[in-house]
């Protein structure tokens, strides 16, 4: 399982670089595919997968209790992103792609802290 967690983390940090060094490229991937249904499931199911995975290692990391509420959180953000359907998910990324470059970039310095703790916490399987 703690695999699963490497594997989100190495997303995280990627995708922070991204809206680090170009704010708009991420968003703009984004907006071209929102249409997608796929793309509707890939960020449900990748939460549900991320979100279980936190919650199933949590007793076996060194922040038992950050790895519960991050994985719950993540759960609960997996729930709402299913129940608003695809159309309110396309509005959604519409939003997210109009925020302010600083916010962009600050979303992705948030993402890339996230990413490298994520990878450096150890977890004793």
């Amino acid at each position: 399982m703690s695999w699963v967690i490497h594997l989100f983390a190495l997303f995280l940090i990627i995708a922070g670089l991204s809206l680090l060094v170009s704010p708009d490229y991420l968003t703009t991937t984004l907006i071209k595919y929102q249409h997608s249904r796929t793309l509707h499931w890939i960020a449900v199911l990748g939460r549900v997968a991320l979100g279980g995975a936190l919650v199933l290692v949590a007793p076996h990391s060194d922040y038992p209790g950050a790895f519960t509420f991050l994985g719950w959180l993540t759960l609960l953000a997996a729930l709402i992103l299913l129940l608003m359907g695809r159309h309110n998910f396309q509005r959604l990324i519409g939003w997210a792609s109009g925020l302010n470059g600083v916010v962009k970039r600050s979303m992705g310095l948030i993402a890339c802290v996230v990413g490298i703790w994520l990878a450096s916490v150890p977890i004793h399987l």
